[in-house]
């Protein structure tokens, strides 16, 4: 039988080998595959709808899960605050005694501000008969110590506990933690009840398509995406339930019914609860989504067949000739001659191919002047490279001569006894000489100090009794390590912007203190700037094109310890006209 196909296929063209290939090959197969797959769809598709709403219930479950990770966070962390426990066992002898303490005590109230988000309320029921009852702490009464929930706190002895609360005055109810407080004597403090917001459940579930609840313990449905819910059909619907994806009837029709159960926080000594995320799906929904999808697939598949039958049939007719002379222009490229037609007839992968061929070939032709041209840009380059280093070695000789010549002047000055131009002479040579050696290795905030207290000193020469300054280092530095000429440039911006034009005299303050950062104080007390000023250079300091250049120091300043140290270090400047300038460096607290 191989050998009557071999037969029959030896003796056909090219054109009718494609086409009984693609009915043999691919017509008859792809007609049997969409019979199974038309029979099989329905059950895939049910499932898939299943499958994707458990998967957007998942991907709920973990946005309410952290959610409530913040709640549980904030009772951990009040279980620990002895602040908490002096205040709620503190006997107290008056009500303004109570009062006073409780002002100082503004941890709920910070917890409520970073969270209001997710809490709506903080609570502390204690049973110290000497404190006052308020919206923080509830002194315990008989009513509330028979409350199931103040009863199931102290059975959990210290655990928290999911709760749905009953607030009989708003008629109305809350999620809520509550956790039997005790310090390190297993001595009860109280009890804490945090209220979750409804806002916050209301809004997570806000988003979803088809009817959802929270509900908690089996028992409590505690938030929806509508308000035609029928908590108790939906509740039996669940406890009915084995916890996975169900048809089901509910308000009378047949439904899909989704679980997706929170798991238990293992993290803070196990809670008890039991927390689900429940949809209903219509399932007449799924049907006319699968019915759709069904009619559209084998108008695809029928559109299909006879395009594809219709574009092989058209192209098998042009092959053969088209193909032979791919491989003449092949066979002539194996022979080295490359004067070949840049483009043969049609769009397909054929003509695909014979450009790549053509593009190889120029490919190859553009190689060789690449090649060449490489050659003469390495030598270019070579000789570029030589220039600039005979210029930066000449750019070397003027520093040198500089120092020589301040050098030769301070020796002068030294015979002629005149100490004072000595000592300017000494102080400006060691400036420069920081200026144009400076580069990215860290200096000691030692020498960077020395460097400045020598500009002051040269200016104080210029200015004389006009000028004053002060330096007050309130930490040890001698370890520290910072970038090279921070300081110079801001006391230099307070000398040409702040003293120059002032009149009278003139100070500047440099204190240096170590706390939370690392601050450098620079203050004068010169022109100053108005708000509008100060607003142009604040703006500018991390922009250069924004900033004059009569300026630009201080942004360079800036920017360059934001650079090397991160977003939060760096200037901050303040200002008053006609009253004086700060500028604090503000850098990281260890330099070592």
């Amino acid at each position: 039988m191989w050998d009557r196909v071999r037969h029959f296929f030896k003796y056909m063209n090219t054109r009718e080998q494609m086409l009984f290939i693609y009915i043999v090959g691919g017509v008859l197969p792809l007609i049997i595959v969409s019979i199974f797959l038309t029979s099989s769809t329905r059950s895939i598709l049910i499932q898939q709808a299943k499958d994707s709403e458990q998967a957007e219930l998942n991907l709920l479950e973990t946005t309410i899960r952290e959610n409530l990770r913040i709640v549980t966070d904030v009772s951990l962390k009040m279980y620990f605050d002895e602040e908490l426990e002096t205040l709620a066992l503190t006997q107290y002898s008056s009500y303004d005694e109570f009062i006073e303490a409780y002002r100082n005590y503004d941890v709920i109230n910070q917890y409520l501000n970073d969270y209001n988000h997710e809490i709506q309320g903080i609570s502390i029921y204690v049973e110290n008969d000497t404190i006052a009852s308020s919206s923080r702490f509830v002194k315990v009464d008989d009513d509330i110590r028979n409350a199931d929930w103040y009863q199931k706190a102290y059975e959990m002895n210290g655990r928290a506990t999911w709760y749905y609360k009953y607030e009989p005055v708003k008629l109305e109810k809350y999620l809520v933690l509550v956790r039997l407080i005790k310090n390190t004597d297993d001595v009860n403090i109280g009890v804490l009840v945090i209220v979750v917001k409804q806002e916050l459940m209301n809004e997570l579930l806000s988003g979803r398509e088809y009817e959802t609840a929270f509900v908690l313990d089996n028992k409590y449905v505690v938030a929806t995406n509508t308000k035609d819910t029928d908590p108790q059909e939906l509740i039996a619907l669940l406890q009915d339930s084995d916890g996975t994806s169900s048809r089901v009837q509910y308000k009378g029709n047949e439904c899909v019914l989704t679980i997706s159960k929170l798991p238990s926080d293992k993290s803070y000594s196990t809670m008890e609860n039991e927390i689900a995320l429940v949809s209903i799906h219509p399932y007449a929904d799924i049907l006319k989504e699968i019915n759709k999808r069904s009619v559209t697939s084998i108008i695809i598949i029928i559109v299909a067949f006879i395009a594809s039958f219709l574009l092989i049939n058209a192209f098998a007719a042009r092959f053969s000739r088209r193909f032979r002379k791919l491989r003449e222009q092949m066979h002539k490229v194996a022979q080295g001659d490359f004067d070949i037609k840049k483009q043969i007839s049609g769009h397909d992968e054929i003509s695909d191919l014979y450009k790549d061929l053509f593009t190889m070939i120029d490919s190859m032709q553009h190689l060789l002047s690449v090649v060449y041209e490489e050659q003469l840009q390495k030598e270019q380059l070579n000789s570029r490279q030589k220039d600039v280093e005979f210029k930066m070695l000449a750019s070397q000789i003027n520093p040198h001569f500089l120092y020589n010549t301040l050098e030769t002047i301070r020796m002068k000055a030294r015979v002629n006894h005149q100490p004072d131009i000595e000592e300017l002479v000494k102080m400006l040579a060691k400036i420069m000489r920081r200026n144009i050696q400076v580069g990215d290795t860290l200096v000691t905030f030692k020498s960077e100090i020395e460097l400045v207290e020598y500009y002051l000193k040269i200016q104080q020469y210029r200015f004389g009794d006009r000028i004053r300054y002060q330096v007050d280092i309130k930490c040890d530095i001698d370890e520290y390590k910072i970038m090279p000429l921070l300081i110079q440039p801001i006391v230099e911006n307070a000398f040409v912007h702040g003293l120059e034009q002032k009149e009278g005299g003139g100070e500047i303050h440099i204190n240096v203190e170590n706390t939370d950062k690392l601050r450098i104080h620079v203050i004068d007390n010169g022109c100053g700037m108005n708000e509008e000023e100060l607003e142009e250079i604040t703006k500018g300091l991390n922009d250069f094109g924004h900033l004059d250049r009569s300026h630009i120091g201080l942004s360079n300043v800036n920017q360059r310890i934001k650079l090397i140290y991160g977003e939060k270090y760096g200037l901050v400047i303040t200002s008053k006209k006609n009253e004086g300038t700060s500028v604090v460096i503000e850098l990281p607290r260890n330099m070592r």
